[in-house]
């Protein structure tokens, strides 16, 4: 590694304008650099669990966030809160879905019989609400579909596992029978990676 010395001929080549000019360019890509790894999110791990499934874990702003694609079905949907549009509306998208334990990978000593899977409640008066909520609204009809017509059909959701983990040793468990599907700024996120969270 090389030093610079105040008396050196790369100094002296060079003008005060030009290292200040130098250090104000230096100094604007390591900003840049920073605001890309802390607002960008990464894959740092895998963790295996029951049927071959992973738990995914993201990190952002020095917090880790677990995730897993799951196939909702007629065998692991216990019973779907039953909402009209209206009503789905003045709740902000939130809805439940009650999930069979025995059929959920992640294991969850805690839960005597049913994991909660929830969709988070968007604020009504944040940009783009109406537009989250109506996505919310078309996932709900078509897990709904599925629970009414007790079809083979199943959908692929992406849910976070936070804030009820504990991961120890490479094992994840829940410590809450909660679950959520991934949110983020009012709106329901369809898949792991991504911008944000």
């Amino acid at each position: 590694m090389s030093t610079w010395k105040s008396g050196s001929s790369m100094c002296q080549m060079c003008s005060n304008k030009d290292v200040k000019i130098i250090n104000s360019q230096n100094i604007i890509l390591i900003l840049v650099l920073l605001i890309a790894v802390t607002s960008s999110s990464c894959v740092i791990a895998e963790k295996n669990i029951n049927s071959g499934q992973k738990v995914i874990e993201s990190y952002l702003n020095g917090k880790s966030y677990y995730h897993l694609n799951y196939s909702l079905n007629k065998d692991n949907i216990r019973l779907l809160d039953k909402l009209s549009q209206s009503r789905f509306y003045q709740n902000g998208g939130q809805f439940e879905i009650l999930l069979d334990k025995e059929r959920f990978p992640v294991e969850a000593p805690n839960c005597k019989s049913n994991i909660i899977l929830r969709m988070p409640w968007t604020n009504p008066n944040i940009q783009h609400s109406v537009k989250f909520i109506g996505d919310k609204y078309r996932l709900y009809k078509k897990i709904s579909q599925i629970v009414d017509e007790k079809s083979d059909a199943e959908m692929q959701v992406i849910l976070e596992l936070n804030p009820y983990i504990k991961v120890s040793n490479d094992k994840v468990k829940l410590t809450n029978c909660n679950v959520f599907f991934r949110h983020s700024e009012g709106a329901y996120v369809s898949k792991i990676k991504s911008k944000n969270r």
